[in-house]
């Protein structure tokens, strides 16, 4: 088991990021509602969290939180996603961590609701 610690996220790890997207969800990453809700505006460093592996420093996993807005009701949420770990890493905790986290930061925030596109059998147990 690789030993990881979830800290926030920083500009240094845009291009570790990038590349884990890349690896997780291929070209088409980019049709994606996670992927897409930053145009509206971009995602929330502050609430976003990263898995890093705490002998090499590399980074393992990432979700980002990005604030949304339910149109006629001023209700502001937050969309979850994307939540990607390294290929050869899954099914080790570091993804669950990782939206535990997310889910913890987006109450502190005062998040009136989370919302996410997802995998139901992977989402459900936390309450999705």
């Amino acid at each position: 088991m690789t030993a990881f610690a979830i800290a926030p996220e920083t500009g240094d790890h845009q291009s570790a990021i990038d590349l884990l997207h890349a690896e997780a969800f291929g070209p088409g990453r980019y049709s994606r509602a996670a992927f897409r809700a930053p145009e509206q505006g971009p995602h929330d460093p502050a609430l976003s969290c990263v898995a890093i592996d705490e002998g090499a420093g590399a980074l393992l996993g990432s979700v980002r939180l990005t604030w949304i807005e339910t149109a006629g009701t001023g209700a502001r949420g937050l969309l979850l996603g994307p939540l990607a770990v390294q290929e050869r890493l899954k099914g080790k905790g570091i993804g669950k961590a990782l939206l535990r986290r997310a889910v913890d930061a987006a109450r502190e925030a005062g998040a009136a609701y989370i919302l996410l596109v997802g995998d139901k059998p992977y989402y459900w147990p936390f309450g999705f």
